[in-house]
């Protein structure tokens, strides 16, 4: 009796536990899917000085007041990131601008690359962690705390807050499939946050298997 009650529980656990991993990978699968329609933008502060984090700031809002219109009648993430290799000088001066409106004369490099982001929320959309395709920006020695946001779609800034309007929303729901645009606006952001951090956990130790 006991030997059948032992195999009855290691069969439903080892269900359970296939089909939870199954789940995240799918979650994981999904993941990658959103990672591959978004263009991100990350800048670099010079250093954690309170004077060159608010620079910073600074320089986040011209280049997302100034430059995010380059990326308005872009079809995909492929389209915006070469527009973005294209503009980068564009996008260098703009942050330099800033920068000296603000009396600040560091030198910029900009450079579209892979970055690796944590998971990020932009009112009322959830950007999983993982490397993203980012017009990467350095301020100075770069050697400050970054600053994460994303480019393509173009997000809405409103005074020092960065969301996802409705227009953005409509670019990603023609983006991102069913599924995908499901995940990133999912409004539980409790159950968001376990999925994406079993899914980062699973990949962490599988990385070989994938």
């Amino acid at each position: 009796m006991n030997d059948k009650r032992n195999r009855w529980f290691f069969c439903v656990g080892a269900t359970l536990i296939l089909t939870g991993v199954f789940a995240c990978l799918r979650v994981q699968a999904l993941q990658s899917g959103v990672r591959e329609e978004v263009l991100r933008l990350h800048i670099v502060a010079n250093s954690d000085t309170p004077c060159d984090q608010a620079v910073k700031i600074k320089v986040r809002n011209r280049i997302l007041q100034d430059c995010g219109m380059l990326f308005a009648d872009c079809a995909s993430q492929e389209e915006a990131a070469s527009i973005a290799r294209e503009r980068s000088g564009l996008i260098c001066r703009v942050a330099e601008k800033a920068l000296r409106e603000n009396g600040v004369f560091y030198p910029v490099s900009v450079r579209v690359e892979e970055c690796r982001f944590p998971t990020k929320s932009y009112g009322g959309v959830r950007l999983p962690a993982g490397r993203y395709t980012a017009v990467n920006l350095r301020i100075g020695a770069g050697m400050g705390q970054n600053w994460w946001c994303v480019m393509y779609p173009p997000l809405c800034l409103t005074g020092d807050a960065v969301k996802a309007d409705e227009q953005t929303l409509a670019q990603l729901r023609k983006e991102l499939s069913a599924e995908e645009y499901a995940l990133v606006t999912e409004t539980s952001s409790i159950q968001v946050k376990v999925k994406f951090r079993i899914a980062e956990w699973l990949g962490k130790r599988f990385i070989n298997l994938f």
